[in-house]
């Protein structure tokens, strides 16, 4: 708080604007996504502009454990449009977060620095999930379901999912979708005896990405057991048990 006045410093134009194209970039992990940046400037101005990245994840690429970090070239006058990169290593958590970048340029001996911000979404290289995401059937029945695999960008890696075991249902040990696939066929049986309700169906999904092993847990799909509808009565005939008298 202030009692009746304050200081205010004026001071020139920056020399040069930022700016990021993409207000968010989606990071597959164990890849790297590209980072363009778009700079313009006075024409005075020839000086280098130099960028670094903070926030997330994000930390300096000579640390022993960095699991994400992003690098640079500097802009010119002769380059305004430059693209950097983010890296995924490995021990990288699926998270999204928000991302500032730093652009620093001196001119006429005063630095300036500019920042801008972005949305970085570190994900998994592939998502296996039901088609649709859920089936009914009766007890004793067996029902048809169908998983689909979505990856993400030119990534074709096959992947193999592994069954959570589930009382009630008679599922396959592993299914696989192959390169260039995106999904599979297969039969859930339900017990006779199951009981009705709502059956999760939970699986580890595999695969490679860059040449590391990446798993995915999580929820594929649910099995709907309905309850048998009771048979209906019959009803008897209006004549029944009457005789006719003359």
């Amino acid at each position: 708080s202030v009692t009746d006045r304050f200081a205010l410093q004026l001071t020139p134009p920056s020399p040069f604007q930022l700016e990021l194209p993409e207000s968010q970039l989606t990071l597959v992990r164990y890849q790297r996504v590209p980072a363009p940046i778009v700079t313009t400037r006075l024409k005075e101005f020839d000086g280098p502009i130099t960028f670094s990245a903070e926030g997330g994840q994000l930390a300096p690429k000579e640390e022993g454990r960095t699991r994400v970090y992003a690098e640079f070239p500097p802009a010119g006058p002769q380059t305004p449009k430059v693209s950097g990169f983010i890296q995924s290593l490995i021990l990288s958590n699926l998270a999204k977060a928000r991302i500032k970048v730093s652009a620093v340029g001196t001119h006429q001996g005063r630095r300036v620095m500019l920042t801008r911000c972005f949305d970085l979404d570190l994900v998994a290289g592939f998502k296996v999930e039901g088609e649709p995401a859920k089936v009914s059937a009766l007890p004793g029945e067996t029902a048809r379901a169908r998983l689909v695999v979505n990856r993400v960008g030119p990534l074709d890696t096959p992947v193999t999912i592994r069954f959570n075991a589930n009382s009630g249902l008679d599922l396959p040990e592993t299914l696989m979708i192959g390169k260039g696939q995106s999904g599979v066929e297969f039969q859930v049986a339900i017990s006779a005896d199951t009981n009705p309700r709502k059956i999760g169906i939970q699986a580890v999904s595999t695969g490679y990405v860059n040449g590391y092993e990446e798993e995915v847990r999580g929820l594929l799909l649910e099995i709907d057991v309905r309850k048998p509808e009771a048979p209906k009565k019959t009803e008897a005939p209006k004549n029944a048990g009457t005789t006719n008298k003359k």
